[in-house]
């Protein structure tokens, strides 16, 4: 697809709520790989919606009105979504997946922690395969900087962690590694952000000091 055409779908995109959603969703799972398996469940029905959007009327239209003739939907896809055609296939796949079917694999994976909670993972397991998880090798720590910010490497990179939130059993950190930003927590987006309700509620019902040397 050449470069025009590739401008006039990022324009047609843009502001579509259907589509914005799923990339909300696909984003927010990036930043956390240790979401619930519910969660990928809920990302995959949000691509399916999606995808029924790539495939109306109503987009065909707005493509043959932007004067996008070569339109492909292998092209198109990573083009919006920033994944490979393959793993979108495999969202739709998870979509089709039942709730019950979902419910199962968590219970699997609640008894068997070697199993690889992954929505490849998910779908061998419905197919009656197990998917052991492969191990990564575990982030060496180092000793604190000054300004008491943890250093780790990843990768043979130094991050840190510039900011923290601890709230009861939720903890959410954001990552600086080498000017790129991530979160690392254990807890699922909603968890997060009930944490931050109740944070804020906290802080709320503190009342106003002037604190002194």
């Amino acid at each position: 697809m050449n470069k025009m055409n590739q401008k006039r779908v990022k324009t047609l995109i843009k502001d579509n709520a259907i589509v914005n959603k799923a990339i909300e969703l696909m984003d927010m799972e990036r930043s956390n790989q240790n979401n619930a398996v519910q969660s990928f469940y809920r990302t995959a029905k949000a691509m399916e919606k999606a995808d029924e959007y790539l495939k109306s009327k109503e987009f065909k239209t707005e493509l043959k009105n932007a004067d996008v003739k070569d339109y492909n939907k292998k092209e198109i896809v990573p083009l919006i979504f920033g994944v490979s055609y393959v793993k979108y296939a495999r969202e739709l796949q998870v979509a089709k997946l039942t709730q019950k079917q979902v419910n199962d694999f968590v219970k699997a994976v609640q008894k068997d922690d070697k199993m690889s909670v992954s929505k490849q993972g998910l779908l061998s397991f419905v197919k009656g395969k197990k998917q052991v998880k492969t191990e990564t090798p575990k982030p060496t720590p180092k000793q604190a900087n000054e300004g008491g910010q943890e250093e780790t490497k990843e990768g043979g990179k130094e991050s840190n962690v510039i900011a923290e939130l601890i709230v009861k059993n939720v903890r959410v950190q954001i990552i600086d590694n080498e000017g790129v930003r991530s979160v690392k927590t254990d807890a699922t987006p909603q968890q997060v952000k009930n944490a931050l309700s109740t944070f804020k509620t906290m802080i709320e019902a503190l009342p106003t000091k002037v604190l002194s040397k």
